[in-house]
């Protein structure tokens, strides 16, 4: 992880996602971009951007001061979704950091729509922040998946960040309490278990443990599951799906990023843009 990119309107949820970007960086060497992005008319832009401009300043300064940290900055006005994106492959950066709101009010609505289309569309790793988050070193990473990757560019990227904070993962593969039967449940065990052994090979140095996570509903569960276990962060891989496919199989990555109390890392599964 050498660069990340940090979309900031300067409200406390981005902040929480800057401060995991900032603590991190203490840990392990890491550029941070911190973007801000205007999307009023062009009439109030010029008047604007030198009040923007001047605000990153000061939050450059300040992170510099007290966490001795250094930041890049840029204000950019366009339409948020795509100006993410197009700056994330534009500074060739490694993940985007943004905060979320989780399920609420009209404001969190919007926020959260945001970032899943975000998650949606980029090439990139998104790592959502929780609102109400508290900083704390990932200790512990789970990586919940149905497909078992094996893509090395995903892997890597996922054992990599493992790495760099010397965090166990954990691999873990839902059960369906209503609709899966007992041979499917075999069926689950016996691929996560071989799932383990081929990540054990691959990544010798890695802690790895697999297990089932069972319940009637994956959001629920999974989010127990968490709890239960004091996992740090939860990594899902995002998969592109047609209309049909959207209205009978929702994205439980998308159901999660409203819910989630840890940090959730989103891997596009289509491959990640270098």
């Amino acid at each position: 992880m050498k660069k990340v990119l940090v979309p900031t309107d300067f409200s406390s949820c981005a902040s929480n996602a800057l401060n995991f970007a900032v603590q991190s960086a203490k840990l392990f060497p890491m550029e941070i971009c911190i973007i801000h992005i205007f999307e009023e008319s062009d009439d109030l832009y010029p008047l604007r951007k030198a009040e923007l401009e001047h605000q990153l300043d000061l939050l450059k300064l300040s992170i510099s001061e007290a966490e001795g940290v250094t930041v890049k900055t840029k204000a950019i006005r366009g339409l948020v979704n795509d100006v993410i994106i197009s700056e994330a492959l534009a500074e060739k950066v490694d993940m985007i950091i943004m905060g979320t709101f989780g399920a609420g009010g009209v404001m969190e609505k919007l926020w959260g729509s945001r970032t899943a289309i975000t998650i949606k569309h980029s090439p990139l790793p998104v790592l959502l922040i929780p609102y109400d988050y508290e900083w704390t070193k990932p200790e512990k990473m789970l990586l919940a998946t149905s497909n078992f990757e094996e893509e090395p560019a995903l892997l890597d990227f996922v054992f990599g960040l493992a790495g760099s904070y010397k965090a166990k993962i954990e691999l873990a593969v839902f059960t369906d309490e209503d609709f899966d039967d007992n041979i499917t449940v075999f069926v689950k065990t016996t691929h996560i278990t071989h799932y383990e052994q081929r990540l054990k090979e691959r990544y010798p140095d890695a802690v790895i443990e697999a297990m089932q996570v069972s319940g009637k509903d994956f959001p629920e569960a999974m989010q127990q599951h968490l709890r239960d276990k004091n996992i740090d962060m939860l990594v899902m891989m995002t998969y592109q799906k047609n209309f049909v496919e959207r209205i009978f199989h929702p994205s439980m990555t998308r159901k999660m990023s409203y819910i989630t109390s840890v940090p959730l890392l989103a891997i596009p599964a289509r491959g990640i843009a270098v």
